[in-house]
């Protein structure tokens, strides 16, 4: 709520203390909320521990799976007619 009152400085310093208050409880730090994986790298540098942020990551995944779907019509148009799996579906002999 404070972020979205645009309390943004406020924001970053509650994270941040959040952070230094587990430091000496966990090996990593991980951001769920999109709203701090821009922080990653200052709360990295803050508490000496890794820091991982799933937007980030989400990000990376969906531009492996858009590439890897744009790769696959190919692929799959090229299994059909090896297999001539395409005449199934429409009666054609």
């Amino acid at each position: 709520m404070v972020l979205m009152s645009g309390d943004r400085d406020r924001h970053d310093g509650m994270v941040l203390d959040g952070a230094r208050a587990l430091v000496t409880e966990v090996d990593v730090i991980v951001l769920a909320q999109a709203s701090m994986a821009r922080l990653a790298p200052a709360i990295a540098e803050a508490v000496g521990k890794p820091v991982l942020s799933s937007p980030r990551s989400g990000a990376e995944d969906v531009v492996r799976v858009l590439h890897e779907q744009m790769a696959e019509p190919a692929h799959a148009a090229e299994w059909a007619l090896e297999t001539k799996e395409w005449m199934g579906g429409c009666g054609a002999k």
